[in-house]
């Protein structure tokens, strides 16, 4: 719209002019534009009846005199929807004055004009509407512009929203298809799970049934039961009334048969302890048994395997090829044989043989001593070890090696001595080498500062083993040896099992702190003859 709104039309033929114009316009801009054009016409030109207020005659085109002595008053309605009067003031104020500045804005002050034809006599002294044909031209061209960009915006629009509508279309079909497989895939699980639950109420049906069979079978059972408690309470009953009827004398009768049945309990619990006794001699002299058994198995592979040694030795010496010894015992046999040997060649002869002797039997005699010398040792290790098996192939060996008789009377005696043990002492002897071992792994592996393998083998101990009496070689407890080996890792174990608390890093090694105690106690004489080794009053 105009700043300004146009002066009056005064000019001859101005009218008609903006008429033709108007409908030119009109008939080439579009519906929405048309429309508006059209309203602008039915302004200018007013109503085409003759009768009421406010008309104005319709000008015919080539009277030009006529429209400048032609009022021209506008509608009320019209003047407030065209030119955007509002409703302040009276009608007739509203009907018979134009609107000056922003038209149809609102945004700046309003001053109302009289629009009068030439010749009339105005209502107030206000001028004439400053309106032209020229002014109103460049409105048309303006509003036909911007119809032309408005035209154009809708067909972008349009362009716009058929693409977005074909998007939207496959958008919406992928959509709609994602879904259909997603309750397709569902109405299988649905399936599926019906499926399932059918088999489940199957089982249930199943398990229901049986559970019914077994109702009916408790009930035939607890009715058995009841009938049976029946007859019980009966023959009760009837006992305690027999026992009434008896009296005193079955009351003695009845003390009579328990004396009775208590001097034959005792008399089979005498027999049963006899029993006993029995059954722990056969199993000592089946174990015996089995030890001897074993040991002949032993010795019999051991004879098999000098056999075989024995064969093998004698073959290869019959194999064996012609030495210095076959040689001179040839030559002498040559010159025994020979009818013409000189008594030198003889002697010759004689002397070396001699000389093989000698030499072997420097090799017998060397051979004896080394034999004698292991069988010894062997000998006296096994009465160490105090163990049974090797004392018995010591001795033997020992007097097929030709040991000291001395010697052999001693593994004798400490053979003898073991095999008259008891179970009992036995049984003490293995737990004290066991304890010995035991105390020997763990001082070792305080040394080594490994503390696993020391919380495994303390927790390994039989109940009562007194560990925190234990010495090695120098007398020194295990938690000594640890403080002054600086084993850290032992010492918190040991701290944690004696109720110690671990020294500090800048602490001396091998000192006990102000506030600690010697952990461990006097052995009593049992234990640390527990913890010693057992040996023999003979061993050196």
């Amino acid at each position: 719209e105009p700043s300004v709104c146009p002066a009056p039309l005064r000019a001859p033929g101005a009218m008609e002019k903006f008429i033709s114009t108007d409908r030119r316009l009109s008939s080439e801009a579009s519906p929405e534009l048309r429309a508006l054009l059209k309203q602008r016409l039915k302004i200018v030109e007013g109503p085409t009846s003759t009768s009421g207020a406010g008309q104005t005659p319709r000008v015919s085109a080539g009277t030009l005199g006529g429209i400048a002595s032609a009022p021209v008053r506008l509608p009320s309605q019209r003047v407030r929807e065209v030119a955007g009067v509002t409703d302040r003031g009276s009608h007739d104020e509203n009907a018979c004055f134009a609107v000056t500045g922003r038209c149809g804005s609102g945004r700046g002050p309003v001053t109302r004009t009289p629009f009068l034809a030439a010749g009339v006599a105005p209502l107030s002294p206000a001028p004439y509407d400053a309106r032209t044909a020229h002014s109103l031209e460049m409105r048309v061209r303006e509003l036909t512009l911007r119809n032309d960009q408005l035209t154009q915006e809708v067909e972008k629009m349009k362009d716009k929203l058929l693409e977005d509508e074909g998007a939207l279309f496959s958008e919406e079909r992928d959509r709609l298809l994602a879904e259909t497989d997603e309750l397709l895939a569902e109405t299988d699980r649905m399936t599926t799970r019906s499926q399932e639950m059918v088999a489940q109420r199957e089982a249930l049906q199943a398990e229901a049934s049986e559970v019914r069979a077994s109702e009916e079978e408790v009930v035939e059972l607890r009715a058995e039961c009841e009938s049976a408690m029946v007859q019980v309470r009966l023959r009760d009953e009837h006992s305690e009334q027999a026992r009434a009827q008896a009296g005193n004398s079955a009351q003695l009768a009845s003390a009579a048969e328990v004396a009775a049945l208590s001097e034959e309990v005792r008399v089979l619990r005498a027999e049963n302890e006899e029993l006993r006794q029995a059954k722990r001699a056969l199993e000592r002299e089946g174990r015996l048994q089995r030890e001897v058994a074993e040991e002949n198995e032993r010795l019999k592979a051991e004879l098999a395997q000098m056999r075989l040694e024995q064969e093998r030795l004698a073959e290869a010496a019959r194999n064996a090829t012609p030495t210095a010894s076959s040689c001179s015992e040839s030559r002498l046999r040559a010159v025994v044989t020979s009818h013409g040997a000189t008594s030198e060649q003889l002697r010759q002869a004689i002397g070396g043989v001699e000389a093989l002797l000698d030499e072997a039997r420097r090799e017998l005699a060397n051979k004896q001593l080394r034999e004698r010398r292991h069988a010894f040792e062997h000998l006296h290790t096994a009465i160490e070890k105090a163990d049974e098996a090797m004392l018995v192939e010591a001795v033997a060996a020992a007097k097929l090696a030709e040991v000291d008789q001395e010697d052999v009377e001693k593994g004798e005696a400490k053979l003898a001595e073991l095999r008259a043990l008891t179970t009992e002492e036995r049984t003490a002897r293995a737990m004290r080498e066991l304890e010995a071992k035991r105390k020997k792994e763990a001082f070792l592996l305080v040394k080594k500062d490994e503390a696993t393998a020391l919380v495994a083998l303390l927790d390994g101990l039989a109940e009562g083993v007194r560990w925190q009496d234990w010495r090695d070689y120098a007398g020194r407890t295990m938690w000594r040896c640890a403080r002054e080996l600086r084993a850290a890792r032992a010492q918190k174990v040991l701290a944690q099992r004696l109720g110690l608390k671990v020294p500090e890093e800048g602490q001396k090694a091998g000192t006990w702190p102000a506030s600690e105690k010697t952990p461990h106690v006097a052995a009593p004489a049992a234990t640390a003859a527990a913890a010693a080794p057992a040996t023999s009053p003979s061993q050196p």
